[in-house]
């Protein structure tokens, strides 16, 4: 299936703070920040929407290959992460976004702003 633009090898990697479900979230932030987590690729302003589509659904937790994502994101001719902000729950499962992902795809857009 032909992938979303987005997808191309040379996209910007994205490090999403809680990609890791094993790790600790104390690790997030630098030594003597006291609640200021670290910096990250999402701190920048440019890094942050340059994300492709394929970091975005890594840091959603949506497997980037997942064929009935793909479609989707190929039948309403979505090209960039930014389409999903300010787009509701309902909005995305009238699309024909499953649960599951709706729930991921919110979430992923409130880290990535």
């Amino acid at each position: 299936m032909d992938q979303p633009h987005g997808y191309e090898d040379n996209a910007v990697k994205l490090e999403c703070p809680d990609s890791d479900p094993d790790s600790d979230p104390a690790d997030h932030f630098s030594p003597g920040s006291r609640g200021s987590p670290a910096p990250s690729i999402l701190s920048n302003t440019r890094h942050r929407f340059d994300l492709s589509m394929r970091d975005f659904l890594e840091c959603c937790h949506i497997p980037p290959e997942d064929p009935a994502i793909l479609k989707l994101l190929k039948d309403h001719q979505i090209h960039h992460w930014t389409a999903f902000k300010n787009v509701s729950k309902e909005e995305l499962k009238e699309l024909g976004f499953a649960f599951g992902p709706c729930q991921l795809i919110i979430a992923g857009v409130l880290r990535a702003n």
